[in-house]
């Protein structure tokens, strides 16, 4: 992300579930989505944290994708935060681990 030196960059940090299902995986789109739209476009960051996911379906991997496309329509960045062994194994299968900003 390209933000002017001038200008601080906002980040918001949301808790995923702990299963990456629906409906639990609609919540947390609702809720990401919210929060990228509230940042100054080209100038935030929202950190998805993973710690507690475990499992997650085709519906949950969606979501991230979704997450992801809108996030780069704002020009915003989307970190994925204490991914633990079983989710990450999940995001590698769904070609998704590249996708993101990682933090451990």
């Amino acid at each position: 992300m390209d933000a002017d030196p001038g200008q601080s960059v906002m980040e918001q940090v949301l808790a995923a579930p702990v299963e990456l299902y629906r409906p639990a995986s609609d919540t947390f789109r609702r809720a990401a989505l919210a929060l990228l739209d509230s940042l100054p476009p080209g100038r935030g960051r929202v950190v998805l944290d993973f710690s507690a996911t475990r499992d997650a379906d085709s519906v949950g991997m969606a979501t991230l994708i979704t997450i992801r496309r809108r996030a780069r329509e704002r020009g915003l960045t989307v970190r994925l935060r204490g991914v633990m062994p079983e989710f990450g194994d999940l995001l590698r299968m769904a070609k998704l681990d590249g996708q993101f900003e990682a933090e451990p």
